[in-house]
């Protein structure tokens, strides 16, 4: 994981400038009536699984804020961030990897025995090296978690069935991007194509005829 330590005195901002507002996007999952995708006009989101449940949603909360959620596909909590960047991400086993508070101090710790691997204090001064996360999480659902600028950026990328997608707890522009969870899943592999079983000359298909119409005689 990248290594980066943030700011040692000024608390995390929780949202970037908002763009004007912008025609809705949606994407629908193949032969279904679900919509997987629905990027708003005011830049909020949301995303459903395939039997509709929710995926992940990015709601505008006022003041340019914007908060974060999102469930595993079995309905699961994957994470939560409210508005002032208070939350938590958890692990497919539902153990927490990340925990935030709202002076942004936090805790990053394992999968395997919840020991701390990294903690920060932004307040006091007193923190260790702070990792930008960028993990998939499973087949379906990665996370980047990382710290810019004093803004604590978290990225969701989804990927179900013909649904992919990217989100972000800020401004989602209204538009496909479907290939920035490439880095994270591989680009999408296209079904294969149907075999056409190929032309018969035409006297070999006279000669056939021909045979199977003897035969009814």
């Amino acid at each position: 994981m990248e290594v980066y330590k943030p700011p040692t005195s000024t608390p995390m901002k929780l949202a970037a400038k908002s763009p004007p507002m912008q025609t809705e996007f949606t994407v629908k999952y193949t032969g279904s009536t679900v919509t997987g995708v629905q990027i708003r006009c005011d830049g909020s989101a949301i995303a459903r699984w395939p039997n509709g449940s929710i995926a992940a949603t990015i709601d505008h909360e006022g003041n340019e804020k914007y908060r974060a959620f999102a469930t595993y596909k079995d309905g699961s909590l994957a994470l939560n961030f409210d508005k002032g960047g208070v939350g938590f991400v958890n692990y497919p086993n539902g153990k927490t990897m990340l925990s935030t508070t709202s002076t942004g101090d936090g805790l990053y710790m394992s999968a395997d025995n919840g020991s701390i691997l990294a903690q920060w204090n932004i307040q006091r001064g007193e923190l260790d090296e702070w990792r930008s996360i960028n993990l998939k999480l499973n087949e379906h659902l990665g996370i980047n978690i990382s710290i810019v600028d004093s803004f604590l950026r978290i990225d969701l990328f989804l990927v179900c069935n013909n649904i992919r997608v990217h989100l972000t707890n800020g401004y989602n522009v209204a538009m496909n991007n479907s290939d920035d969870c490439n880095h994270l899943f591989g680009k999408p592999i296209a079904p294969p194509k149907k075999k056409v079983p190929a032309k018969l000359p035409h006297s070999t298909l006279v000669s056939e005829i021909r045979a199977a119409a003897a035969k009814l005689n």
